[in-house]
């Protein structure tokens, strides 16, 4: 199975590259586009997932769907797809813009892959498996204090960034950096790698983090909601980091000043 979504992924890929016409349209919050590449990669992929697999569901960012927090358990075989996670990036040539697909049956992840648009870089994680980039078996950072942690973040739609804004001044002068780069699969794989050290954010959907939630626990980094519960791919707001930090982070973004 991982072979096949790597090829659809490597095809939805190639086929973005052709799409000369970057224009956006707004999808109604300030901010959040669409582009002619986003179409083009959801095209190919669902294709390609139905004609390979054609029993599976799929739940997308960019088509609508029945499927639920409270039904997806009961699917056999679940896809979870990202057409283009970062398109304001995207269209804007910033390099910072994945693909991504996540499976699930009934419920429970099995594997997932990302690929990044821009470095051309692949990767990919089964349960048990450990996580690869371009084939070869990423290995785990070792955990810096949190004082020299680089801490991602990103800015979403609407009136979520003044929530995230408030968690970020809470970091000032306990960690090294923030950083927000603009595409919130690659920010958990960059967590999950350790070139982010922490990661925080309020505003996931299950096509974010469907994939990436596979990888993070793959590397061992620790992840919740903000409520300190265990993370579902339907819940928005995510914090993670090294079991080591995790707690020393969680108290300062969410301890009363």
């Amino acid at each position: 199975m991982l072979e096949t979504i790597k090829e659809i992924i490597l095809n939805a890929a190639e086929g973005i590259g052709e799409v000369a016409n970057l224009d956006s349209a707004s999808k109604g919050e300030i901010g959040n586009i669409i582009t002619a590449a986003d179409k083009k990669s959801e095209e190919i992929i669902i294709n390609g997932l139905n004609v390979k697999f054609p029993d599976c569901r799929i739940l997308s960012e960019e088509t609508e769907s029945e499927i639920t927090k409270d039904n997806f358990k009961s699917f056999k075989l679940l896809f979870l797809v990202d057409s283009i996670d970062g398109t304001t990036n995207y269209a804007s040539g910033i390099p910072q813009a994945a693909i991504s697909i996540g499976v699930y049956e009934f419920g429970q992840p099995k594997c997932g892959v990302v690929y990044d648009i821009f470095n051309k870089d692949l990767y990919e994680s089964e349960v048990g498996k450990g996580l690869f980039l371009n084939g070869n078996k990423v290995g785990k950072r070792p955990t810096p204090i949190l004082k020299e942690a680089v801490v991602g973040s990103s800015w979403a739609y609407a009136e979520t960034p003044r929530m995230l804004i408030k968690k970020w001044e809470k970091l000032v002068g306990k960690v090294a950096t923030l950083r927000v780069m603009g595409s919130a699969v690659l920010d958990l794989v960059m967590t999950a790698t350790g070139q982010f050290t922490c990661y925080i954010h309020n505003s996931l959907k299950p096509w974010d983090s469907g994939a990436s939630l596979i990888i993070l626990k793959e590397m061992g980094v620790m992840v919740t909601n903000w409520k300190k519960e265990e993370f579902t791919i339907f819940d928005e707001e995510i914090i993670a980091a090294p079991e080591e930090i995790f707690n020393e982070f969680y108290n300062i973004c969410f301890k009363e000043r």
